[in-house]
């Protein structure tokens, strides 16, 4: 809490995001915190991320994912789900960084030190192709994209998202 007033949304959400995937509060958690110190400068911030967070979901793993999970929410888009598990009709499961369910679409954020290996690579491109198979569209994106051109990255989800709706 006293840190939140200091750091900038992407960094307090990757900061509540790691609190909650590494189960690192001890006592209260940050909601009971929120309601006790109304008062506090951090608390109006910690409330607005936590108000967008869904439990069990919505968890990022990468200051990169937070920016770019932070400007969708931050966006006319469609909220989507955040690493939520999708299974496909030969049962296999794939986990993608997000998820609009109608349109089936996912933004895929693929960045060099997780997806440049040969093999990571060829895992990429076969649930690529079972996600197109089930109906999913795939928008690869990656982190140098989110870093340098986070305005076109969105303009362009939302394009793809507009091109899917079932009214367009």
């Amino acid at each position: 809490m006293d840190l939140a007033p200091s750091l900038k949304p992407h960094q307090l959400e990757r900061m509540i995001n790691e609190i909650e995937v590494r189960r690192l509060y001890i006592g209260a958690s940050l909601n009971q915190l929120v309601e006790r110190y109304p008062g506090k400068p951090g608390t109006p911030a910690i409330k607005q991320i936590l108000a967008r967070l869904i439990p069990g979901g919505d968890v990022s793993r990468s200051d990169t994912e937070a920016l770019l999970f932070s400007a969708i929410l931050d966006s006319l888009l469609p909220r989507p789900r955040f690493n939520v598990r999708i299974q496909l009709p030969d049962g296999s499961i794939y986990e993608p960084d997000a998820a609009w369910s109608s349109p089936k679409t996912i933004v895929e954020l693929d960045t060099r030190s997780y997806h440049s290996q040969r093999m990571s690579f060829d895992r990429d491109r076969e649930r690529m192709r079972a996600l197109s198979v089930a109906g999913w569209i795939v928008v690869p994106v990656t982190g140098i994209q989110v870093d340098q051109e986070l305005d076109r990255v969105i303009a362009d989800i939302g394009r793809v998202l507009a091109a899917r709706s079932p009214t367009s």
